[in-house]
């Protein structure tokens, strides 16, 4: 497997890794490497993880030696501020298109031939283990698995997270020509594709004419402990507690959910992650007296007892972007396992499950009062238990990793046996070409 991270929360990634090698594969995941995390990394359950350095000699030599003028303090986020809400428009409309400069920065530009540079190292230390089958995790990975697929004879799998080219983090016109064109190089080398949610499914289907396997980010099976669940209303004199559990990033609409605690009395606020904008939104939580309560970060193994002490969960993503308006969150999943009804933002996968599951309440994403109206209705809702019980019923019977690792253990499977087939058929068998970077 080949992912652009140091895969320190990468749950979707683990728990690959711990299927295959439980059903008998040897995995080896190729990462990236980020100090402090270590360059290599075995896992109890089965797995390797090999973190490659870019840096020169030299350059590791000045990062070990002189840390504190190698590593500056971490600057603060950026400065947030409270949304303004609105009539609330349901379902959420899609983003309109962005108008965005035509050519990258230098800044931009250099990016992307550190990560070239990336996949490449990638490749010279994956083809000398010869693996049978290749696993690309994203677009920014897929260079070093085709490579590698097409030096070893090996079967490529392109396991698609995002709609790499709607993301809101590509800020030019350059970009996304490049990685358009990126894609559409690598494509057909492609033998399975693998992705999020069913909308991601159709969307490549359109693009490529490819059938994907939807594999969702659903988390293990895992018991609820009957000491934990409810227990964070001790904190806030009995009233319920909503929880965010995540990355503090943008597009997040982390900001909303900080206005809704000032809009409302009922229903305690609590944000529980990491990320960027974590320093931001305590400024503005302070700023605005708003009481918002923050956890710190946890392994993703524990989200489970986490999430279960609160009382409702909390999608608030933004459809800022064609990616995110289509997108289906580990996070979801999470509450449904702790049991948890959920406040989702009204996007069609999210609605989806809903309409499914019936133990969601959806609002609109870009309204702090309609998000505000939603956490009151619901708490005094008289189906809010049943709600959590739905939640924890589709979870145990459907939503679970268990189940969604079995599509992708039998693809990987299949696909061995038609390389074999293949490789035992030398007509079949065509020199590979590797393509430049």
């Amino acid at each position: 497997m080949f992912v652009f991270n140091n895969l320190d929360h990468d749950a979707r990634v683990h728990r690959q890794a711990e299927s295959l090698a439980a059903a008998g594969f040897q995995v080896r995941i190729f990462a990236f490497f980020d100090p402090p995390c270590r360059s290599f990394q075995g896992y109890s359950a089965g797995y390797e993880v090999w973190r490659m350095d870019h840096r020169s000699q030299l350059d590791r030599h000045w990062s070990e030696w002189f840390p504190r003028r190698r590593r500056p303090e971490s600057q603060p986020g950026p400065a947030l501020r409270l949304p303004g809400s609105r009539p609330p428009i349901r379902p959420c409309s899609p983003p309109t298109r962005r108008q965005l400069p035509l050519e990258s920065t230098p800044q931009r530009r250099d990016h992307r031939v550190f990560q070239r540079q990336i996949n490449l190292r990638w490749w010279q230390a994956a083809r000398a283990w010869k693996p049978d089958l290749c696993i690309a995790h994203d677009l920014d990975a897929l260079w070093a698995a085709q490579a590698t697929a097409l030096s070893c004879g090996s079967a490529l799998i392109y396991d698609n997270h995002e709609i790499w080219n709607e993301q809101h983090f590509l800020e030019d016109q350059e970009e996304i020509v490049f990685w358009n064109q990126w894609e559409a190089r690598l494509a057909p080398s492609v033998d399975a594709w693998v992705t999020v949610n069913r909308s991601l499914v159709e969307i490549l289907g359109r693009r490529y004419g490819v059938k994907a396997v939807a594999v969702h980010n659903c988390p293990q099976q895992q018991g609820l402990r009957p000491e934990l669940q409810g227990r964070l209303k001790e904190r806030f004199q009995g009233r319920p507690v909503a929880i965010f559990s995540g990355g503090f990033h943008l597009g997040r609409g982390l900001e909303e959910m900080v206005a809704a605690a000032l809009l409302q009395k009922e229903v305690a606020i609590v944000l529980q992650g990491f990320g960027p904008l974590e320093s931001g939104l305590r400024r503005l939580a302070e700023e605005h007296r708003a009481p918002v309560t923050f956890l710190p970060k946890a392994p993703y193994r524990e989200l489970t007892d986490i999430c279960c002490q609160a009382d409702i969960g909390v999608m608030p993503v933004l459809p800022d972007c064609m990616n995110s308006y289509y997108c289906s969150p580990n996070k979801m999943f999470d509450y449904m396992m702790a049991g948890l009804p959920v406040v989702a933002a009204d996007l069609p996968e999210m609605a989806l499950l809903s309409q499914q599951c019936g133990n969601a309440l959806l609002y609109d994403a870009y309204s702090p009062n309609d998000l505000a109206i939603a956490l009151v209705s619901l708490s005094s809702n008289p189906r809010l238990a049943e709600m959590g019980q739905a939640s924890r019923q589709w979870a145990e019977s459907t939503y679970n990793w268990e189940k969604e690792s079995v599509r992708l253990v039998e693809l990987l499977r299949e696909l061995e046996e038609r390389r074999l087939a293949r490789r035992l058929n030398p007509k079949n068998w065509v020199d590979p070409q590797i393509p430049l970077l």
